[in-house]
């Protein structure tokens, strides 16, 4: 068997102080006024023979358009341009990429394309020798399922803090926390990879920055020199680092700080426990999932319609509206969100979401469209992988939205409103289809 190849590339894409650009993942566009820490796009490029899988991360809410960036790579002998994994981190003080979205620059939108094929070309030209190895370790004190249970029988997300009437989390949080390494070959330490399930909404304003990831990362190079650290978000639609009893104020940059180097600390501790995984080869399975446009009831469209015309005479100004702004029902949150739901339904399409399977060997990394909810990562993990060593990245390429359980529609909260989940109840059950059959369709012969 051939030596397993590695090459690790990364190229900046901080947005230049004079580029007018909105920040993603809030309701309403928020200008870009500076930086706190830089943005970059990362490429890892594993080959096995002539095999070449790539995944490419971005520090932005999704991945961009890629149909920008694939045609450009079909020069790079032994890669199949569908083979490249395209991914986000999800950090929401990043400028916002995909159109129509108001806010958004052609211009920043073309560089993040063009220093993407900077960055897929040279990880491939960096291939070389390097030995896999991977440990899991857990980190628990700073996420929270966001979506809790209320006295009255109805779900609320991020209701107020040490509100009386919370009754429970409606769902799980992940702890653990998978570390994918590439030693050199004389054992040294090239790249470590942290899989964490958090969101990455920690600070808000309108500075760029990575978020916690950014901290994660330059703990661990700190610590580590010469090694090149990533943060991968795994599913954490539902997930995020509110603590319900705690105060009301916990987002800001010291904050992102704090957690950024927990999680770092969590990792490092776990270096001393990384294992060389054994050799295998190199399988990699693509599809692009079609979905319809969300089922909505009747009912629930004539309800929308009325709110509209309730609040009619409201305008939106410069409020970052949030989540929180709808948990308390904000007249102007509720505009908005019956303005979106019935743009949706009246204009029914059919929805496109990637999903990648990598395998090298016995370890996997999977690529999921979307904000998925915890529990399909989980459920990825115990039950379609059997607890083999993996990575699972959300926010892959495509236009899915939160993709919850099936079981969580109808009980309350804003990832399962129409303008949040735009695409088909089934969803979730067709994506953990998809991965289960493009696994099978990568095992080992």
């Amino acid at each position: 068997m051939t030596a397993t190849l590695f090459g690790i590339a990364q190229q900046c894409i901080t947005p230049s102080p004079e580029t007018k650009v909105s920040l993603a993942g809030y309701f309403n566009p928020r200008w870009q006024t500076g930086k706190l820490d830089d943005l970059f796009v990362r490429a890892l490029a594993i080959r096995d023979g002539k095999k070449i899988a790539v995944v490419c991360q971005f520090d932005l809410i999704r991945a961009p358009r890629v149909e920008n960036i694939r045609p450009r790579c079909q020069d790079i002998p032994g890669l199949d341009p569908a083979s490249i994994l395209f991914a986000g981190t999800h950090t929401h003080t990043a400028p916002g990429i995909n159109p129509p979205t108001e806010g958004n620059d052609p211009a920043y939108e073309q560089f993040v394309f063009d220093q993407a094929v900077v960055a897929i070309h040279a990880a491939v030209a960096d291939l070389k020798p390097g030995i896999p190895c991977y440990a899991e370790t857990e980190e628990s004190r700073f996420a929270f399922n966001r979506r809790y249970w209320m006295k009255n029988g109805k779900v609320v997300t991020n209701p107020k803090r040490r509100d009386p009437d919370i009754d429970k989390p409606e769902g799980p949080i992940d702890p653990r926390i998978g570390l994918f390494g590439v030693k050199n070959p004389d054992g040294t330490l090239r790249l470590l990879i942290a899989n964490i399930s958090n969101h990455l909404d920690t600070i808000g304003g309108c500075l760029v920055s990575s978020d916690w990831q950014g901290p994660l990362r330059a703990e661990i190079e700190k610590a580590l020199p010469g090694v090149c650290a990533w943060g991968m978000t795994s599913a954490s639609g539902n997930i995020n680092h509110f603590d319900p009893n705690g105060g009301p104020d916990q987002s800001s940059y010291e904050r992102c700080t704090t957690i950024g180097k927990g999680y770092a600390a969590a990792a490092l501790a776990a270096v001393p426990k990384l294992k060389d995984l054994p050799a295998g080869d190199l399988a990699i399975a693509f599809k692009t999932i079609k979905v319809g446009t969300r089922e909505v009831p009747e009912e629930e469209i004539q309800e929308a319609r009325q709110t509209v015309a309730k609040y009619a005479d409201l305008s939106f100004g410069s409020k970052n509206l949030t989540s929180e702004d709808l948990a308390n029902k904000a007249p102007i949150a509720l505009k908005l969100f019956a303005q979106r739901l019935l743009d949706i339904v009246d204009n029914p399409r059919t929805y496109s979401m990637e999903c990648h399977v990598i395998r090298l060997g016995d370890f996997h990394i999977i690529g999921l469209c979307g904000e998925p909810f915890v529990e399909h990562a989980i459920y990825i993990r115990e039950d379609i992988l059997r607890r083999r060593p993996c990575l699972i990245s959300a926010h892959c390429a495509g236009e899915a939205g939160y993709i919850p359980n099936r079981y969580n529609f109808g009980r309350g909260g804003y990832e399962t409103q129409v303008t949040s989940s735009r695409t088909s109840l089934e969803t979730g059950n067709i994506l953990r289809q998809t991965v289960a059959e493009l696994v099978a369709q990568t095992a080992a012969k």
